[in-house]
Order: structure tokens, then sequence, then C-alpha cells
């Protein structure tokens, strides 16, 4: 029986052979992403902003944030995630799975790195906003 509770897990998915982790609570859904537009911005991982159910969102690259290289162009499969600054889309390479939040991870599985952690520590939220600075 599942509590119905929202942060009961996380999805993990692999971006340049890394591991990233989405807790249940930050993520909005998983879909493809056909292409973006670009906007000014002095971010290089914010690839530009994408419709997306009527809203605009910006795509942001976390592979080059943790050093993994760009993703190629679109499309692309997105984990729409919730953050501080709004909803943002990150290019996957595939999900791996979805489990469980807490407990250890099996000792041959990559650790995880938490995608909301990255987008907010290096500025992304700022993101299309940065355009509009002097």
């Amino acid at each position: 029986m599942t509590s119905g509770r929202r942060d009961a897990g996380r999805l993990v998915a692999a971006v340049g052979g890394r591991r990233l982790m989405v807790e249940a609570r930050d993520l909005v859904e998983v879909a493809q992403v056909d292409g973006v537009t670009w906007v000014p911005c002095r971010d290089p991982a914010l690839l530009g902003v994408a419709l997306h159910r009527d809203r605009v969102v910006p795509v942001v690259d976390v592979g080059r944030r943790i050093g993994a290289g760009p993703v190629d162009g679109p499309p692309w499969l997105c984990v729409f995630v919730r953050t501080a600054g709004g909803e943002m889309a990150v290019p996957v390479e595939r999900v791996v799975g979805f489990g469980p939040a807490s407990g250890a991870q099996p000792a041959e599985e990559a650790p995880c790195i938490d995608v909301a952690t990255i987008l907010i520590a290096q500025g992304a939220e700022d993101g299309p906003r940065a355009a509009h600075r002097p």
C-alpha cells in the first residue's frame, strides 16, 4: 500500500555517463521537447526556453554543469523539475528508474547527483531573466 505522498521516491536519469536524481516532490513530468527558442543569457547551460503545456520553461543542460559535456541537439527527453526559481526542463539520455528515496544505493550504482541542487546552486534559477540585466 502506498502512502500517496509525493516525496516518497525519486527518479533516476542518466546524463553523460552520470546518474541524476530528482526527488518525487520536485518532479513535474518526463516528456519530449522538440526544440527551444534561444534567449540571450550569460549562462551557457541555458539552452533556451520551450513552450510546454502552455508554459514557457527554461531548458537547462545539466550535463554541461557537471562536466559531462553538452547535450546533442533536439529532440530531447526532458525531466521537468520544480525548483525555487520555477519549473525547468533538463535533457537526459534516459530514465534509469523510479524508486524509494531512502535506503542505500547498491555498491555498483554510481552516486546520484540531485538535479534541483545543481540548478539552484549554479544559478540556473536566474536563466532567462539574466538577459534583462544591464
